[in-house]
């Protein structure tokens, strides 16, 4: 498999799909909720991380209903008569990348788990997710085409 980072390759193309929106609300919500605090005494694992696991899966809700937006408007955008494709991968990869790197950050909710060391396990997360997704774009042929723009146009039919 090629590894380009230009402008198509499939590393260019796994850019596309990180969905920075549910990212960034992701780490204002982990900073709003600070560090997560064990009983006196007791590993870390022993903390409560409900919230962070809630969280987690809200804002997973939440990319798929982004992406699902995004081609929506991108499909009809190019034609206002053919019928809407449910973006089967792109959903994925977007979804499965905000996990990716949501469960990779030092306050992964995954401290949930006794004995499992964010420093040791981030990284096989990070480079084991990225590989599956780049992996995953490159065979379906898939490349992303999303524009975000802010006009003044009113787009026709609406």
């Amino acid at each position: 498999m090629p590894t380009s980072v230009g402008p198509s390759g499939p590393l260019a193309q796994l850019f596309s799909f990180i969905p920075t929106e549910t990212l960034s609300v992701y780490l204002a919500i982990e900073t709003a909720l600070g560090v997560a605090v064990a009983p006196k005494g007791q590993p870390v694992c022993k903390a409560d991380f409900e919230a962070r696991w809630l969280w987690v899966l809200a804002l997973a809700i939440a990319t798929i209903a982004l992406t699902w937006a995004l081609s929506y408007r991108k499909q009809k955008q190019a034609s206002q008569t053919d019928p809407f494709r449910f973006p089967i991968v792109e959903v994925a990869a977007a979804t499965s990348g905000f996990l990716i790197w949501a469960l990779s950050l030092p306050s992964t909710p995954l401290r949930d788990f006794c004995g499992y060391d964010p420093s040791s396990w981030s990284p096989v997360i990070l480079l084991g997710g990225t590989i599956v997704i780049a992996t995953m774009i490159y065979v379906s042929g898939k490349t992303v085409a999303w524009t975000k723009v802010l006009t003044d146009e009113v787009p026709p039919n609406s």
